[in-house]
C-alpha cells in the first residue's frame, strides 16, 4: 500500500490495483501471472464471424479462447431412458439450470467408453444424437441407470446407483424444445398476425431502437425497410403448411389467409415443416428482394449494373426479366430501387441473419442432400411465392402489392451470376469489409431485438 499511496488507502481492490498498475505495471503483472495456451489473433476473431460449420452440424469450439488450465468442463443432466441405448431421442424436453451438473471431459468420456450412451442436441432436428466426442460447453444428456452423481458430493465417476432425476422448475414445452433446431420458428408464435403487420410493426421497433442508440437517420431507416421485408417469405406455402388447417379453420376469417406470420403456440404442427426439414422462410424473404429488384430494375448498382460488361466479355449474357415480368414504379419497389449497392446488401443481409441461421453463405445442408431437391436449407429453386400485400414507409396505412414471384438461387453460386451480379458470398464480404465484425454483428442484434419487441405486441390485426 506504500508503494501506491500511503496517506489514502484503497477503497477498494479496482482502486488498489489501478493505483498499482500506474505506479509499477511490472508488479501488477507479477501480482496475476497469466500466460495464455492460446492466443486470439485477428484472424482467428474474424473467423468467428461466421457460424455456418457450427449450423450446419459440426462443433465451432471456442473454448480454448474462453477456457484455460483445467477448466474443461461440459455441462450433464440425466434423465430416465428405460430400454436399450439409441442413437437418437425425440422424446426429450430441454434441461432447467437446476439439473446441469459440471462434469471433466475426459472423466465423462471414461464413463461412457464402455457401456454407457451419452447424447447431445442436433442443432438439424431439435433431437438429441449420440455423442461419439465431447467438447467444453456441451450440454449432454445421460440416462439414469449410468450413474455418475453422488447426492452429497455431486459428479463421482465412481457413483454406479441410479441417478435421481430432477425435475425441472418450468418445463420447456414440445414447441420450445426444438426452437433451438434448424427449423424453430419460436418468434411466430403469438396471437394471429399477418406479415403486412407484424412486419410494419417491427419496422417501427427498429427504426426507434436505433434512433434510440444514436446510429443516425440512414441507418434506422434501412431497419425500418429490412423490418417490413423481413418475414416476407413466410408466405411461403411451406411455412403456411406449419399451421394447422383446423386451428385456422377455429380462428375464423382471419386464420384462413395464406399471408400469416404468427399464429398461437397450439396452432402449430410438430415438427412444422415435415415435406422441407430445416425449411428457413428468412431466406426466401431474401430471395423475394433480390428477384423484385431484378424485375424492376436489373441494371440496379447492387445487381447487374457493375458487371454487364464483364458478363458479356465472358460470354454470358445477363439474364433480364422480359416485358411480361417487368414491374411498374410502386412506393414499396421504388424503396428498394432508391438504395445504394452497399445500402441494398445490407438490407438484404438484415432480412436473412434475422434468426442467426442463415448468415454468410449460401449451402445445402444435410436435410436438403438427403431430400435431394437441389434446395437450401429446404428453398429450392423455382419455388413460387406470393402475391403478398407489404406495409411501405412510416404510415401505417401504406401498403403495396408484390406480385407473384419466381425464385432463383442464383446468388448461392460462386462467382457473378447472370441474374443478380455479385454472389451472396461477395456481398456478405463487402460487408464484413465496410462494418467489420463487431459492426455487423451489432446491427444484426439490434435488428433481432426490434423483432422481439414486435412479436410481443397485443395489437390487433390491422384492417
Amino acid at each position: 500500500v506504500d508503494d501506491v499511496g500511503a496517506d489514502v488507502a484503497p477503497t477498494s481492490l479496482e482502486a488498489f490495483e489501478e493505483r498499482l498498475a500506474e505506479a509499477s505495471p511490472d508488479r501488477l503483472c507479477a501480482l496475476y501471472p497469466y500466460t495464455p495456451l492460446h492466443v486470439l489473433r485477428r484472424r482467428d476473431f474474424d473467423d468467428l464471424f461466421d457460424t455456418t460449420p457450427d449450423l450446419s452440424g459440426a462443433d465451432l469450439d471456442v473454448s480454448r479462447y474462453i477456457r484455460s488450465g483445467e477448466e474443461r468442463d461440459v455441462s450433464v443432466f440425466w434423465r430416465a431412458m428405460p430400454g436399450a441405448p439409441r442413437r437418437e431421442i425425440t422424446d426429450v424436453e430441454a434441461p432447467g439450470r437446476e439439473e446441469l451438473c459440471p462434469v471433466p471431459v475426459g472423466e465423462l468420456a471414461n464413463l461412457v467408453k464402455d457401456k454407457h450412451a451419452a447424447y447431445v442436441r442436433d442443432y438439424l432436428t431439435g433431437t438429441w444424437k449420440r455423442a461419439d466426442r465431447f467438447v467444453p460447453g456441451m450440454t449432454v444428456l445421460l440416462s439414469a441407470e449410468a450413474g455418475g452423481y453422488d447426492m452429497r458430493s455431486g459428479w463421482d465417476p465412481k457413483a454406479a446407483g441410479p441417478v435421481p432425476v430432477v425435475a425441472p422448475s418450468a418445463p420447456a414445452t414440445a414447441f420450445e424444445a426444438t426452437a433451438a433446431s434448424a427449423e424453430g420458428e419460436d418468434l411466430s408464435v403469438s396471437p394471429w398476425k399477418t406479415v403486412r403487420t407484424h412486419g410494419y410493426e417491427t419496422g417501427v421497433a427498429a427504426r426507434a431502437l436505433a434512433r434510440e442508440l444514436g446510429l443516425g437517420d440512414e441507418v434506422a431507416d434501412l431497419l425500418a425497410l429490412a423490418g417490413r421485408w423481413h418475414d416476407a417469405g413466410k408466405v411461403h406455402e411451406v411455412f403456411q403448411s406449419a399451421i394447422r388447417q383446423t386451428s385456422r379453420a377455429e380462428a375464423g376469417e382471419l386464420g384462413e389467409r395464406r399471408d400469416l406470420a404468427k399464429a398461437p403456440s397450439d396452432a402449430w404442427r410438430r415438427p412444422p415443416y415435415p415435406e422441407r426439414p430445416g425449411f428457413r422462410h428468412e431466406l426466401v424473404s431474401t430471395l423475394m428482394m433480390l428477384e423484385l429488384t431484378r424485375r424492376a430494375a436489373p441494371d440496379h448498382d447492387g445487381l447487374l449494373g457493375p458487371h454487364r460488361a464483364l458478363l458479356e466479355a465472358a460470354g454470358t449474357p445477363a439474364l433480364v426479366p422480359g416485358a411480361d415480368e417487368r414491374v411498374p414504379a410502386m412506393p414499396g419497389v421504388d424503396e428498394l430501387t432508391s438504395l445504394s449497392a452497399d445500402a441494398f446488401d445490407l438490407v438484404l443481409y438484415l432480412v436473412c441473419a434475422h434468426h442467426g441461421k442463415v448468415r454468410t453463405s449460401w449451402s445445402t445442408t444435410p436435410n436438403d442432400q438427403e431430400a435431394a431437391n437441389g434446395g437450401i436449407h429446404g428453398v429450392c429453386e423455382g419455388d413460387r411465392v406470393g402475391p403478398l400485400v407489404l406495409a411501405t414507409g412510416c404510415d401505417a396505412s401504406g401498403r403495396f402489392e408484390v406480385p407473384s414471384l419466381e425464385l432463383s438461387l442464383a446468388a448461392a453460386s460462386i462467382g457473378l451470376s447472370p441474374r443478380y451480379g455479385a454472389s451472396w458470398g461477395d456481398r456478405v464480404s463487402r460487408l464484413f469489409q465496410r462494418y467489420g465484425p463487431h459492426g455487423l454483428s451489432y446491427l444484426e442484434a439490434v435488428f433481432r431485438v426490434a423483432d422481439w419487441r414486435a412479436s410481443q405486441l397485443n395489437t390487433p390485426e390491422a384492417p
